[in-house]
């Protein structure tokens, strides 16, 4: 089937992660997709498969470096089934004669509630009532027209997954859209997953992978090794967490050596500034072709990433000990990977966040001790009240979290990816819902 997929680019790239890998899972299951976006910059460093396209189309034409992708875009992925289309080619006045190149729709996308461009309608419009009258070119029905939600563990999404909303006006009057909501339950539609993901994972080495992008840790391994303990790996993606500059101090004051991977982004300037106002010692030089800068304060030691693909983003999901991640699509790679996490939910002005994110560690089931360092994350916990956070058996004043919190994390986060490797996965499930409602052509 041919999928449109639109997407508007807000703010922090969750929503074009969230359609490329969507338009990537399909492709690999024998769909094609042609995902409308109006700011491709992100997914160049999210796909070294999309950089390359882009490198490319450069080579020929140096002077479209503002606009890479031309009018009829750029074609990448799995059996280059993933056509990549710049927003404004679907505003083009000559819209219709420029779709009927093209495979019509079978489904047609609106991610997160992003309006579908009124000149790309019409030319919908006009293609059925053409068909309607018999006139050429022959007949293309209308597509299936979902929208696709935002995650939410919250009760009310079981009741919304599939609810239909008939549209009352605009050229598209007379059609309905079909909401779709991800979800953590039976009664969702899955998270996304690639069918390759646990295999990626079983052939992962974790320390052949920390030996490789970060050499000089051998310091760091011999700390441990005279602590009698071994390092503790965070990474670090989130927006800008009060409680960040309290927990430097803990980290770097502790027994236990850590090593934070910082990643590109708002956490990343957050944290900056927070070593500069502890007073701490500027950057060194970096020491590994992953890292841009090296910072390094008592037990601490941190690594600044430049951006990383999502291929690489696993990577350091699975190669930590602990994963602090924000958003929707970091927040589902993180239950994959199966390790301890913290999810720094999207903070919004009158606090919905906070049931958001209660609703989620209910689903979870999480210990009383995660719970505190999710509420302190997000501050619903005052970030000077941190004694919660250290439990009786931590190892010295410094260690948090303890080995024994992160035993405990570990158990929870393995069970809920358990949970969730039983259920279909998104893109299956969409492919799934469509096929039952698509006539064969």
């Amino acid at each position: 089937m041919q999928w449109d997929v639109f997407c508007q680019v807000i703010d922090n790239y969750g929503d074009a992660g969230v359609c490329w890998r969507l338009a990537d899972n399909l492709a690999q299951r024998g769909e094609r997709v042609r995902l409308w976006i109006d700011d491709p910059a992100p997914l160049c460093w999210m796909s070294a498969e999309i950089n390359q396209a882009k490198q490319q189309a450069l080579s020929l034409q140096p002077a479209i470096a503002g606009d890479w992708l031309g009018g009829a875009g750029v074609t990448v992925g799995a059996r280059q089934a993933i056509q990549i289309m710049p927003w404004a080619s679907a505003q083009r006045s000559d819209l219709r004669q420029f779709l009927q190149a093209m495979p019509h729709p079978d489904v047609v996308v609106e991610a997160f509630g992003c309006e579908i461009p009124h000149a790309y309608l019409e030319a919908l419009a006009d293609s059925a009532a053409s068909a309607e009258a018999g006139a050429a070119p022959p007949a293309q029905p209308w597509p299936q027209w979902l929208n696709l939600e935002y995650l939410s563990a919250e009760s009310y999404v079981e009741r919304m997954h599939l609810l239909q909303s008939p549209v009352m006006f605009g050229p598209a009057q007379g059609q309905s859209k079909t909401f779709f909501y991800p979800g953590f339950t039976a009664k969702t539609g899955g998270l996304l997953r690639e069918p390759q993901l646990l295999q990626a994972q079983a052939q992962f080495d974790r320390q052949q992978w920390r030996s490789q992008h970060f050499p000089v840790l051998p310091a760091v391994q011999a700390k441990a090794g005279q602590a009698g303990t071994e390092a503790l790996w965070i990474s670090l993606f989130a927006y800008e967490p009060e409680c960040l500059q309290d927990w430097l101090q803990q980290w770097a004051a502790g027994a236990q050596p850590v090593v934070l991977l910082a990643m590109a982004g708002r956490s990343q300037e957050h944290l900056q500034a927070c070593w500069a106002a502890l007073g701490w010692a500027g950057a060194m030089q970096p020491t590994s072709g992953l890292a841009t800068q090296q910072l390094q304060h008592g037990q601490l030691t941190v690594f600044t990433l430049a951006h990383v693909s999502q291929a690489e983003f696993d990577q350091v999901l699975w190669a930590s000990d602990c994963n602090i991640v924000r958003g929707e699509d970091s927040l589902v790679r993180a239950l994959w990977a199966g390790q301890p996490f913290l999810w720094h939910i999207y903070p919004q002005d009158d606090h919905a966040h906070h049931a958001k994110l209660d609703a989620f560690l209910d689903w979870l089931q999480v210990p009383g001790a995660w719970r505190d360092a999710m509420h302190q994350l997000n501050g619903i916990t005052p970030a000077t009240t941190s004694d919660a956070l250290h439990e009786a058996s931590r190892q010295s004043p410094g260690d948090w979290p303890s080995a024994k919190a992160l035993a405990q994390w570990q158990t929870c986060a393995q069970q809920a990816k358990s949970k969730l490797l039983e259920r279909e996965d998104l893109a299956s499930t969409l492919r799934g819902y469509v096929q039952a409602r698509v006539a064969p052509r």
